[in-house]
């Protein structure tokens, strides 16, 4: 049952909200009646960070390693200017894309790593691209690439050829040092 609007929320205690309930707190909050400011603007995302809904059955950690699917939303039938299902979805996708993340399978798969912990279903931040830290299990310092490893969220690998480049590593071959790569 939806919390009567007139009575004030204790912390800790559980909201549930009817959707008539958000959607007047987000007209509200977008008017310049809301906060005292003028409408909510996107904020800036970096353009090497993705969200990625963790699809993988297992928690991923800091700096772990997803393989990435497809998008969550599909734009397939939808337009921009539409007022259809289809068209919502376009328009979310054109938004923000939203990434399935599956359980890395090795080999030149595209991977992202995760630059906060995402839980087993949760959405979290990913990087794709550009230079970024990750952990990485060394096999051999002559290796300047790096991929998934086949089953393992928790670091990459290196390998003679891959989908990321190595820039930096320490100098020790090691399970999960620190190392430097370009996606």
């Amino acid at each position: 049952m939806p919390i009567d609007p007139r009575h004030h929320v204790l912390p800790g205690q559980r909201l549930r909200l009817a959707a008539e309930q958000v959607n007047g707190l987000n007209r509200l909050l977008r008017t310049n009646a809301g906060l005292g400011g003028g409408p909510i603007e996107e904020p800036e995302r970096a353009s090497n960070i993705v969200l990625v809904r963790n699809d993988s059955g297992a928690d991923v950690p800091w700096l772990g390693v997803l393989g990435l699917g497809g998008p969550i939303i599909s734009p397939v039938g939808g337009t921009l200017e539409g007022t259809d299902a289809a068209s919502g979805r376009a328009r979310e996708f054109v938004r923000q894309i939203v990434l399935s993340g599956v359980m890395p399978a090795g080999g030149d798969q595209a991977v992202g790593v995760a630059v906060e912990p995402i839980a087993a279903g949760a959405v979290g931040r990913v990087a794709v691209s550009g230079r970024f830290p990750a952990k990485i299990k060394i096999l051999t310092t002559a290796h300047k690439y790096a991929r998934g490893r086949a089953g393992d969220v928790t670091q990459l690998i290196t390998a003679e050829c891959g989908p990321l480049r190595v820039v930096w590593m320490d100098g020790f071959v090691s399970d999960g040092a620190l190392a430097a790569v370009i996606g």
